[in-house]
């Protein structure tokens, strides 16, 4: 990713910190997640091993594939002399990690984009409500005044006092 979408891109977060109660450290592990399993997707790879990782100080999103490193060539394990080239302190059962060129995928395609897409929406939407939860779980047990907003079939929705 580009630094100057990059600097977009933290813009945007302090916007979506706000409205959805979420930090900017669970940002960046959603947009990670996402970036991985819409490379994973993209790839049509499902047993890939792929992580991606802020780069605050190049201002990147970098994607790594995970090696399991054996004593010769997998596709998805590698060899320990090849491992060595990467990380010379690799030995057989542990593990290495490549740079992905993401600029290859010049375009993820939309049903990848897709995936990460609904990624985010379901992660935002789940840190959203363990806040909402953090938030109140101190309150259990306690006797608290609010007002009652709506009622609608089985749900009731109240507004409680600060």
């Amino acid at each position: 990713m580009e630094s100057k979408n990059f600097k977009k891109m933290l813009a945007a977060f302090g916007d979506i910190e706000e409205q959805f109660s979420v930090t900017q450290e669970e940002l960046k592990e959603i947009i990670c997640e996402a970036i991985s399993k819409a490379y994973k997707k993209e790839a049509g790879i499902d047993d890939m091993d792929v992580y991606a990782v802020f780069n605050d100080k190049k201002k990147t999103i970098d994607l790594f594939q995970r090696y399991q490193v054996l004593a010769s060539d997998d596709e998805f394990e590698m060899g320990v002399e090849n491992a060595r080239v990467l990380d010379r302190t690799a030995v057989v059962g542990g593990t290495v990690s490549k740079k992905i060129d993401i600029d290859t995928f010049e375009l993820f395609s939309r049903s990848s984009a897709s995936v990460a897409k609904n990624i985010i929406r379901q992660k935002t939407s789940e840190s959203k409500k363990q806040a909402v939860y953090n938030k109140y779980i101190v309150q259990l047990d306690d006797m608290v005044t609010g007002t009652v907003e709506s009622v609608k079939d089985r749900s009731i929705l109240v507004k409680l006092e600060d």
